[in-house]
Parts: structure tokens; sequence; C-alpha cells
């Protein structure tokens, strides 16, 4: 596995779709997915080969749990718990890469979700932010309260957003097209000061489905049913393209794809390459020309010092033969 460590904030309004687009990438289901506010903590998420535990700090202890469902909803409402790292290995992942579920900023029955999410994002120097938004329910006015504030965030900070449109596929596209939606998306997403938005259409709870069935981890009898429909409503009937008509291939090469801010300043060559090549060619030539220049001044200034010690010595000369001719 390639070393290089590639962290994104996964952030989004409640029910968005955050751990089950996580839970899709994954390949399986690590976090609890149910439609309602989950997550209460940051869970930090790395692909780890061969490792599937949940480690926790608790009263300032480090402990090691074996890695399900159940614990993890209980780690989640354990005041005591302050920090959850899930390590387990990622589907389609040959690279070090770490996601952090946060909570749902507008949880009304738990206030402290919001701040934990806000004080993180603002706090920590994790460049990339992917934000889910529910094709669902487009333009909520805390959807927009959050971006607003995300938008400043990121512009005191130099955070990069990576938008994933979810649900897509939960709307009828007799009445709107796929490409409709997107472009409703990116005129919602530029009237908030997102301009150019990076959007990624996807349908998360379907691919986390097909990537359970390439498992065969469908454990429910529900699960099983709505992979049946799944296909019968595909127009790809092969797994590969059925991956990529949910969306989950394109967005997990935009993920490969992101560099850190630190990384992309090593990789940006200047505007006009040639011109400053030359200006470093005629740089390095004037500074030799000034070392010459420098040398022969000083070989100049020594010559010098050299014919006035002479000039000095001879009248010093002289001035003797005149004492001794007068003592005399």
């Amino acid at each position: 596995m390639n070393n290089q460590q590639n962290r994104f904030i996964v952030a989004a309004t409640m029910s968005s779709g955050k751990s089950t687009l996580i839970n899709a990438l994954i390949g399986k289901e690590v976090l609890p997915s149910e439609n309602q506010a989950c997550t209460g903590k940051i869970f930090e998420i790395e692909n780890s080969f061969n490792k599937n535990i949940i480690k926790i700090v608790k009263n300032e202890e480090i402990i090691e749990k074996e890695l399900n469902i159940e614990n993890l909803k209980e780690l989640n409402t354990d005041d005591e718990v302050e920090t959850v790292k899930i390590s387990t290995e990622f589907h389609n992942f040959d690279k070090k890469i770490v996601f952090y579920d946060t909570p749902g900023v507008n949880n009304y029955l738990n206030s402290t979700h919001g701040k934990i999410t806000y004080e993180f994002i603002k706090n920590t120097d994790i460049e990339n932010i992917i934000y889910i938004l529910n094709a669902t329910q487009l333009g909520t006015t805390d959807d927009k309260r959050f971006l607003i504030d995300l938008k400043e965030i990121c512009k005191k900070n130099k955070k990069n957003i990576l938008f994933v449109l979810n649900k897509i596929d939960l709307l009828d596209e007799e009445f709107e097209s796929k490409d409709e939606i997107i472009n409703n998306a990116q005129n919602y997403l530029r009237g908030l000061g997102f301009d150019n938005a990076d959007i990624v259409p996807i349908s998360a709870y379907s691919a986390k489905l097909l990537r359970k069935a390439i498992k065969n981890s469908l454990n429910t009898r529900k699960e099983r049913l709505e992979y049946q429909l799944l296909l019968e409503n595909s127009l790809e009937k092969e797994i590969s393209l059925l991956e990529k008509e949910l969306g989950i291939i394109f967005l997990e090469d935009k993920i490969k794809s992101i560099k850190n801010n630190k990384d992309l300043k090593k990789d940006i060559k200047p505007k006009n390459f040639i011109d400053t090549k030359n200006k470093e060619f005629k740089s390095k030539n004037e500074k030799k020309r000034l070392s010459v220049k420098n040398n022969k001044e000083s070989k100049k200034e020594v010559k010098s010092k050299n014919t006035k010690k002479k000039s000095t010595n001879k009248k010093s000369k002289k001035n003797k033969k005149r004492i001794k001719i007068k003592i005399l």
C-alpha cells in the first residue's frame, strides 16, 4: 500500500447520507446509517490492509475493540469516549485515505453536534472537504446556512470542497433529467458564492448494496429484495458498468486525483517556464560578470595599495638620507 495519505472531512446536514456514502466507499457496512442523526462524534476511518479494529480514547486510556456496528453505536452515545478511530480495508483504494465522518450540524435534539463539526472544520489542518447535497431536499434553510458558513471557513483556512449530489436515483427522470438536476445544483451553489463547483452525482445507498452483494454480505431479506430491484431497473447488468452508472467509480477516481495544497505547490510550474529559465540563466551570467568585475576591482585595489606602499617606502628612505646628512 502506498504510504501517501489524503484526508477528507465528510460533512452535510442531517440524513444526507454521509455514513451511507462512506460505507459505499469502504465496500461494507461499517458505520451505522439509519435515517436519523447517527453520528455524535468525529469518527476517523482509515483504510488499513488486513485490519478490522476500533481504537478509542476513554479517560485518557487507549482501548481496542472489535469492529462491528453494535460497538460503534455504543461508543457513539458514550460521553466518556473522546476519540474513535476505525481501521479497515477499503474496497477500491491502494493508497492511504482517511475519512472523518462528522455529526450533522442541524440536529435540534442535540445542539452540541453542530458545535463539534464547526470546531473540527475550523481548527483542523485537513484541507479537503467532501460535502454531501441531498438531491431530494436541495436548498433547505439548514443546508444554505451551513454552506454560507462553510464558504467563509474555507476562504479563511484555504480548504477545498468536492460536492457530492446524493440520492439522485430517488428523483423521477420523467419530469427532470439527471443533467437538469445537476444544473439546478450548480445554480444553487453559484447563488451561495461557489462558482464552478465540482459536483459528482451519486446513488450512495444503491452503490453500498452493490458493493455488499459483490462480497456476498447482503444480510437481510430487505437488502436482497432491494438489490434485485436495483438490477431489474438498471440499464447496465454488468457489475463494473453498474458501479459506473451509480457514480461510485467516478467519485473514487476524483478522490484519488485530489492532492493537498502543499503537494500542489510542489507540482506547479511557472506560467511561462521558458522565460523563467531564461531569467535564471541571465541572472547566473550577471552574477558571474559581477564576480569577475569584483575580482578585477579587488586586484586593482591591491595593486594600488602596493604602489602606495612602494611610494611611501621611497619617501621614508629619502628622509632617512637627509637626516644622516644633517647629522654629519
